[in-house]
């Protein structure tokens, strides 16, 4: 295993090293803070008496503000300051759970998480943009599988953590989503440390509504002349909508049927949850650079529609 890392590794060149070394460390404190927040839902409902359409809502915030990643990923093409753009994100993205600390009420507690959710989906363009950039294409799956699971290893130590310390006190949700907001503005640091490649373009184009409507017309272009991304999309759609009718119903499952503590919610949400990707992330990178998207992408929503089937055992 070892011996494989270091001729993956060796066959990096320079940049490709410096970036994979930089977003290994940014995963890692990333991970961190996902790992506490993976119980936002649960602290809404357990110990701040969170309404179910609370619940609903701060679990639509992610995938409501991803629907603008094209208008993001846009304007990462053509930021050149991007540092200074990391830098912001971390302050008023991540440094804003420090807020937690004065969250004794739902409203608070949502408001705050509405924020940082909707500046957080910010980052993930400018990840992508980085790998696009930096890393050749043979690469970037593995890449991204270890630093994935790297992540991932690491959200799972804070969840259990996390779980332990909130049995001791409920309340305490303050400090640790505090830490989290400390340990995702780490997460943005290490980004600015990586020096992204820029390519000679520069675009000369008018600013305007003319650019605001520029990614979707070059988004509806696509899926008109690849029918083959056009139909992924479509099964991805279907899948995400039954994925996100589930999403809510689990910590009321949790905190009102099953009456589970923290410890074990976190175990269930943490450990088990994310240990498997964990194993498979460095294994899926690899397949995801060798197979078709569309029968990489079937084998994986049909393992992934097992999860609310087997709810009803």
């Amino acid at each position: 295993m070892i011996k494989r890392f270091m001729n993956f590794f060796s066959r990096l060149n320079k940049t490709e090293k410096q970036t994979f070394s930089y977003l290994l460390l940014a995963q890692s404190f990333n991970g961190i803070c996902l790992g506490i927040l993976i119980l936002q839902e649960v602290v809404l409902r357990k110990t701040l008496s969170g309404s179910p359409f609370q619940i609903t809502l701060l679990t639509m915030v992610n995938p409501v503000a991803n629907l603008f990643i094209i208008f993001v990923m846009d304007v990462f093409s053509r930021i050149k300051k991007r540092k200074t753009v990391f830098m912001l994100l971390g302050v008023f993205g991540k440094l804003i759970l420090i807020l937690m600390f004065f969250a004794e009420s739902s409203v608070s507690f949502l408001a705050i998480l509405i924020v940082y959710s909707i500046l957080n989906v910010l980052l993930n363009p400018f990840f992508t943009g980085i790998m696009q950039k930096n890393v050749r294409k043979m690469n970037r799956g593995i890449i991204y599988g270890i630093t994935g699971s790297s992540g991932t290893l690491f959200s799972v130590i804070a969840s259990l953590f996390a779980g332990f310390v909130l049995d001791f006190n409920q309340m305490y949700f303050q400090m640790l989503f505090a830490f989290a907001g400390v340990m995702g503005f780490l997460c943005c640091y290490f980004y600015t440390k990586i020096e992204v490649e820029e390519k000679n373009e520069n675009p000369k184009e008018k600013n305007g509504i003319f650019d605001f409507i520029k990614p979707v017309k070059q988004t509806l272009r696509v899926l008109k002349h690849d029918k083959d991304f056009l139909l992924f999309e479509i099964f991805f759609f279907i899948y995400g909508m039954g994925f996100m009718i589930v999403l809510p119903s689990i910590p009321i499952y949790f905190v009102d049927t099953l009456h589970l503590d923290y410890s074990q919610i976190s175990m269930a949400k943490g450990f088990i949850g994310q240990f498997g990707l964990i194993l498979f992330l460095p294994l899926m990178g690899f397949f995801s650079d060798r197979m078709n998207p569309m029968i990489f992408s079937a084998g994986s929503f049909f393992l992934l529609a097992f999860y609310p089937l087997l709810l009803f055992f």
